[in-house]
């Protein structure tokens, strides 16, 4: 998948892509000072935060609403998202998609800060007829033992 994060859409607004959640994962690590190498020894702890994916069944309609939520004991911390249309198909037959724009995009998160709800708009999905899909990653930081 490329970094959806390098490129604007015509109208001049930013796109936010999969790469923002690993940025907050990474952010959040930074502020913390959470350290998750292992050098030598037994296994190390897991990280205080899990990346939770969602992805809205294959469809034509234009508008797809989704919504991601965090495993108990984890609230939300940031969200990433990215339409997916059809690409090529692959040598071994299997189907390749290709990430594009949302025209329109509206994210906002559960009143217990537990997840987010995304929902995005593909105008080119409208124009061509085409299925797409949304997909949805949610940071998820751990607040309890």
């Amino acid at each position: 998948m490329t970094d959806t994060t390098k490129t604007s859409n015509p109208k001049g607004h930013g796109r936010i892509g999969l790469a923002t959640a690993a940025a907050a994962a990474a952010f959040f690590a930074a502020v913390t000072g959470a350290s998750f190498a292992q050098v030598s020894g037994p296994a190390a702890p897991a990280p205080p935060y899990v990346v939770v994916q969602g992805e809205h069944p294959e469809t034509q309609e234009p508008r797809q609403t989704l919504t991601v939520l965090c495993p108990a004991t984890h609230r939300a911390f940031g969200v990433g998202y990215v339409a997916l249309l059809p690409g090529s198909v692959a040598p071994d037959g299997a189907q390749e998609w290709r990430d594009t724009m949302l025209d329109s995009v509206r994210t906002m998160p559960d009143s217990a800060g537990t997840g987010f709800l995304v929902e995005g708009y593909s105008a080119e999905a409208e124009r061509t007829g085409v299925s797409w899909r949304l997909v949805v990653r949610v940071v998820c930081v751990q607040v309890g033992s």
